[in-house]
């Protein structure tokens, strides 16, 4: 099977398939279901519409159930003790399925709580079981006739077009196995819509955790395409689809393109002209970052006696890569969040993204071309000012010249975050020249207004 995952803001996933597992999300619980999973009460929020809904999903997708009748699924569940006549006429109520079917209302239950939809496409259309340019856009077009995709920018093959970013010389990388641009026209009344078709080596466990995030409270309302003021967007899958191709466990998976560049080409276009104009663009991205990032990190966060940066939610991959700006707009859009998902239950220290976000440059290789031909220490300098005055604005007055020794010390003493670390003698000399004048020169100036 090969896993396919729809996603509004920029990225398509596909996940691999696992034989008699599925990912699920039932009363705004993610979890993976399997022959062994529990469905006690206690593990489903203390809702016993959780559990009995537990049941049935688990009871369809085993092999002894998968081939039950709708009316034996629930006279099994019902035996076990995990639904009840009360429950059951609770669920129907609430998905609008009284008088239906015990079929009908068993499908219905499944489908509603499946992460993963299936779509049986037809195999010969596939390249080694790969999309084409050609065939992308009849799975989409499928997957919205059988209302598994239920958006009208899918709705024609007639008004889709899918560029494959692979083609003419263009090399998979190690995580990446297609790479597709698609364009929507299909609403006459709005612009073109673009997405990014990405097939992914490990799919089942990256759309569990970006599942998990998705419904964790508070983050639903930053999900692109929505623009809360002051915080950053997270890209994060609206569907999931799996297709059949053979044994693979091949994932692909797919997003509205995140609006405005990727970080890093704002940085490359002050790099070829470094106009007072593009240094201008360049602190102002520095300062909105450092505002947003500030709100996000505040959200989330759980105090720590003696500090006002607590533990809060970590991206934990936060490169520039993985960071889109809408330079019109003055807002910024998170990808690849999964990795955040590491720190729901486990808030991360709030060091993690800051440290990230400035020393990703300084690990070498990829990373380290970034900054070439630019004085790093000037560079450093005006990002180090204007992200602090951006971050400490989102605090009360009295507090900001606390906060920025606190990032004076975030930036100079941590050389890891993360899964990344760095050298100090590699920092020290960005952190002499560059950083500490400019974090210096704005804590004195607290200091003398005070």
């Amino acid at each position: 099977m090969k896993l396919l995952v729809l996603v509004m803001s920029g990225l398509l996933i596909s996940v691999p398939s696992y034989t008699n597992e599925e990912i699920v999300t039932i009363g705004g619980i993610t979890r993976r279901i399997n022959t062994s999973t529990s469905c006690s009460i206690d593990q489903w929020g203390n809702s016993a519409e959780n559990s009995c809904q537990c049941c049935i999903i688990s009871y369809k997708n085993s092999p002894e159930g998968k081939n039950k009748s709708g009316a034996e699924t629930l006279q099994h569940c019902t035996t076990k003790g995990l639904c009840s006549t009360q429950t059951l006429n609770s669920l129907r109520q609430k998905i609008n399925m009284v008088g239906s079917s015990d079929n009908d209302f068993v499908t219905a239950l499944f489908n509603r709580a499946i992460v993963i939809d299936r779509i049986n496409f037809d195999q010969t259309k596939l390249l080694n079981g790969n999309f084409t340019e050609q065939s992308l856009p009849l799975f989409l077009v499928q997957a919205y006739n059988e209302g598994k995709l239920p958006y009208k920018e899918f709705s024609n093959i007639n008004c889709l077009t899918a560029q494959n970013l692979y083609k003419g010389g263009g090399e998979s990388g190690f995580q990446t196995s297609q790479l597709f641009l698609l364009t929507s026209t299909c609403n006459p009344t709005a612009p073109a819509s673009r997405f990014i078709i990405k097939g992914i080596a490990k799919g089942m466990e990256e759309a569990y955790r970006l599942e998990k995030l998705r419904n964790y409270p508070g983050i639903q309302e930053l999900i692109s395409p929505n623009v809360v003021p002051g915080f950053p967007s997270l890209s994060i899958p609206l569907a999931y689809f799996v297709y059949p191709y053979g044994n693979s466990v091949n994932y692909i998976s797919k997003m509205p393109l995140a609006p405005g560049k990727q970080f890093i080409d704002y940085i490359e276009k002050y790099k070829a002209n470094q106009t007072p104009a593009n240094k201008e663009q360049l602190a102002r991205a520095f300062q909105i970052m450092g505002m947003q990032l500030a709100n996000f990190q505040k959200k989330f966060m759980q105090p720590v006696p003696g500090k006002i940066l607590g533990k809060t939610l970590a991206h934990a991959d936060l490169h520039w890569l993985n960071i889109f700006y809408d330079d019109m707009q003055g807002h910024f859009t998170l990808i690849d969040n999964e990795t955040m998902e590491g720190s729901l239950q486990n808030r991360s220290e709030a060091y993690v993204d800051i440290v990230q976000f400035f020393f990703f440059p300084q690990l070498g290789g990829l990373f380290e071309k970034w900054l070439q031909g630019l004085n790093q220490n000037a560079f450093y300098e005006m990002a180090a000012s204007n992200f602090a005055l951006g971050y400490i604005s989102v605090y009360p007055a009295n507090q900001r010249l606390a906060l920025l020794k606190e990032l004076k010390d975030i930036l100079n003493n941590y050389n890891s975050a993360a899964h990344v670390s760095w050298t100090s003698e590699k920092l020290k000399p960005l952190r002499v020249y560059g950083i500490n004048p400019a974090l210096d020169k704005l804590i004195n100036q607290y200091q003398i207004q005070r």
